[in-house]
């Protein structure tokens, strides 16, 4: 059996979450992407935008494991995850994820990410750097230089419900 786009997505984005690479998501592997996100972006722990990060992975988890974790053992398996990917009520919470990683990533508070605040979030997702220009490019829909707040949402809205493989977080994260 062939997978399809969204199942390889969730695959995808399970093993970005599964930071130990235990087979298994966890709090502490969402703590630790929260970390490792602030830690890119240059933003204190403590700060208003690192908590902002911190909180909302939090609750990423939360839902996550309402959502998914069947057996309730704590642990979020990629069949677990990949059961409700791209489920209306998961994406929802993503916006709050979104929304705290856009507001971390643009220091200088304009409310649009430049090109340089860009590939530092990107970095933190394992972006490789000889790929980063392309993926700036994907994710700035309008051409404009910059990202806006819409953009960034409406590309992981795409990523987590679009059966097209080529999505513009797609080309970011790269191939599916």
């Amino acid at each position: 059996m062939v997978a399809t786009a969204i199942e390889n997505k969730a695959k995808k984005i399970f093993r970005n979450f599964d930071i130990d690479q235990d087979g298994a998501i966890t709090r502490d592997d969402f703590d630790m992407m929260a970390k490792r996100l602030t830690d890119a972006l240059g933003v204190q722990a403590g700060s208003a935008q690192g908590r902002g990060v911190a909180d909302s992975y939090a609750k990423v988890w939360e839902e996550l494991q309402r959502q998914a974790d069947t057996d309730r053992d704590g642990r979020v398996t990629v069949q677990e995850y990949a059961a409700v990917f791209a489920t209306r009520d998961f994406v929802k919470v993503l916006d709050q994820a979104s929304d705290a990683e856009f507001k971390a990533a643009d220091t200088d508070g304009d409310d649009v990410l430049s090109q340089q605040e860009l590939k530092h979030m990107l970095a933190a997702y394992g972006v490789p750097s000889a790929e980063m220009d392309k993926a700036v490019k994907a994710l700035d829909r309008d051409g404009d230089g910059q990202v806006s707040r819409q953009e960034y949402r409406d590309a992981w809205h795409a990523y987590y419900t679009d059966t097209n493989a080529d999505t513009p977080i797609s080309m970011a994260l790269g191939r599916i």
